[in-house]
């Protein structure tokens, strides 16, 4: 019809939404992973990536992942040294942060209409285990989140079918990921033994025996040697603590 406005090409679509995400990417990424904004404009305007992004924009690929990899063992490394990657699938990697965009409704493309934020999330992963990252969102955002919810649906009267067995699952979660967050944190302790409680014990393996206060002898009243021997003690209680 006269005075209709014609619907943009779809390929003009896709090079403005491609414009659109690096501009998005390169603003919010130089500020939560930390890095230069010239290193994010070469990554994210490489060929390879470029492809990406298209893929990103129009097929129903849920993620895209921003991920920097750091060498070095901490931030005042002078060798310190970082890399950043674009991804459109996991890949989980030692000492290396991620940005994780989420489409709101991965089984359509991305809308030339409609801002990037009204169809974009952004999650954050830290270096550490997956278990300390999930962890904390579901304790510090998830959770909190859905027992706002929950909350205003029972002050109103409506609380909906199901919410409450959502909620206690939800708690059930966080629980299990503690747990297992807890274990995977747990290293091996090391108990170092005295020199001559060692030397004794291996003496009375070696003759079938058990090693009995007995062995000890004149060191059983030692005052030095007894205070060693709880020092040492005091260090074992101590390393099994951390």
């Amino acid at each position: 019809m006269e005075g209709d406005v014609p619907e943009p090409d779809g390929t003009l679509q896709t090079e403005a939404l491609q414009k659109g995400i690096i501009d998005y990417l390169g603003k919010i990424g130089p500020l939560l992973l930390d890095e230069e904004v010239p290193a994010f404009q070469k990554l994210l305007n490489d060929s390879s990536n470029r492809a990406k992004l298209k893929t990103f924009i129009q097929d129903g690929t849920p993620t895209l992942i921003l991920r920097k990899t750091s060498s070095g063992d901490n931030e005042l490394d002078e060798g310190k040294k970082s890399e950043l990657h674009l991804d459109l699938e996991f890949n989980l990697v030692e000492r290396a942060s991620s940005l994780v965009i989420l489409k709101n409704k991965p089984e359509i493309p991305l809308e030339a209409t409609k801002s990037l934020s009204s169809q974009l999330q952004v999650i954050k992963f830290s270096e550490g285990t997956p278990f300390e990252t999930i962890y904390s969102y579901v304790k510090n955002s998830f959770t909190p989140y859905l027992q706002s919810f929950l909350k205003k649906e029972q002050a109103k009267g409506e609380t909906k079918l199901g919410l409450t067995a959502v909620n206690q699952k939800l708690a059930e979660f966080e629980l299990s990921l503690y747990n297992v967050k807890q274990n995977v944190q747990i290293d091996t302790v090391k108990l170092d033994f005295q020199g001559d409680i060692k030397e004794l014990s291996q003496k009375c393996k070696q003759e079938g025996r058990l090693l009995k206060p007995e062995e000890l002898g004149d060191k059983a009243r030692d005052v030095d040697f007894l205070n060693t021997l709880q020092a040492g003690v005091n260090s074992w209680i101590k390393n099994i603590q951390k």
